[in-house]
């Protein structure tokens, strides 16, 4: 059979989307791998003697469908890794990673949380990407953050996240009592709206 010019270029078009395509296949992350990316980060990671402290990696496999498609559409799902380690005596600290699966690699998520005054007032909001003993619940869908305070009986600060269409949304922060004060601001912030629209 002869070849013309045109059946030519197609093929060879073919060819090479075939090459790219095989090239560019998504890269599977492993816990090692978000190891390696969290010590980008000052996690503070240590046991209490000062040595370098073990990190370990929880994964979530978060799946979805956008509020607007129907039930017909596919179902997306995000990868995240918290990676956490030992931060003093009893306090553990942590990041959250996201796999981006447009430029292959793993993303640090900045976790928003109020700044607030002597009374628990919110004055503003920050975000950070190196948080409190990281957790995931998949019965509710949420992340929590947890820094425990000097000790027994002493203050908490608890931040609740849900995971929705690929984001991590702020929904609840309390805080159980100011610096040894026994003062307890208590529910700082709270979100009422629904995560839909």
């Amino acid at each position: 059979m002869k070849m013309t010019f045109f059946s030519g270029v197609l093929a060879t078009i073919a060819l090479s989307s075939t090459v790219a395509f095989a090239q560019t296949a998504p890269k599977v992350f492993t816990d090692a791998d978000a190891i390696v990316e969290s010590k980008k980060y000052d996690m503070m990671c240590n046991d209490f003697g000062n040595n370098e402290a073990e990190r370990y990696v929880e994964k979530i496999e978060n799946e979805f469908k956008y509020d607007y498609e129907g039930a017909e559409a596919p179902t997306r799902k995000v990868t995240y890794f918290i990676v956490s380690c030992a931060a003093g005596a009893y306090n553990t600290t942590s990041v959250l990673l996201r796999v981006n699966t447009y430029d292959g690699k793993l993303d640090p998520i900045a976790l928003a949380t109020p700044r607030t005054n002597s009374k628990g007032e919110v004055t503003g909001w920050m975000a950070d990407v190196v948080q409190s003993g990281l957790s995931y619940s998949s019965a509710a869908g949420e992340l929590t953050s947890f820094a425990k305070g000097r000790g027994v009986g002493d203050m908490y600060v608890l931040g609740t996240y849900a995971l929705h269409e690929g984001d991590v949304v702020l929904r609840k922060y309390f805080i159980d009592s100011e610096e040894g004060e026994g003062e307890a601001p208590g529910l700082v912030y709270e979100s009422t709206l629904p995560l839909t629209y």
